[in-house]
């Protein structure tokens, strides 16, 4: 007997769905690299023993277009010596971006290319 019949749920009751995982920084990171790649481009994991509030990644473009990216898990926002890091970055002329989806990651990569385009 259905538990509906012996009247402990509601005949219309619906269980509640998995909720749709956030974006792993594995998975984010992995996506990079390819989008990357397919843009005739390298992405570089960006390793300082000195400076662990470096950004993730360097990113190399077809004409020499270089950038940083730091990549997060979906919703996880750049600690403050991170954010530090990218301003201090940014003060000598690099470029640093901050993507924690896939959607962030092809947003990042569109406006680079048009900056690309435009050199």
């Amino acid at each position: 007997m259905a538990l509906s019949d012996m009247g402990l749920i509601p005949h219309d009751f619906v269980a509640p769905t998995k909720r749709q995982s956030k974006e792993r920084e594995t998975d984010t990171e992995a996506y990079f690299k390819r989008q990357v790649s397919r843009l005739g481009g390298r992405a570089m994991k960006f390793k300082s023993p000195a400076t662990r509030s470096r950004p993730d990644q360097i990113a190399v473009l077809p004409v020499n277009h270089i950038f940083f990216c730091e990549l997060k898990a979906e919703g996880v926002k750049p600690s403050d010596a991170q954010l530090d890091e990218h301003r201090k970055l940014r003060a000598v002329g690099a470029t640093v971006h901050v993507a924690d989806t896939k959607a962030a990651v092809d947003e990042v990569l569109r406006i680079e290319l048009i900056e690309a385009s435009l050199k």
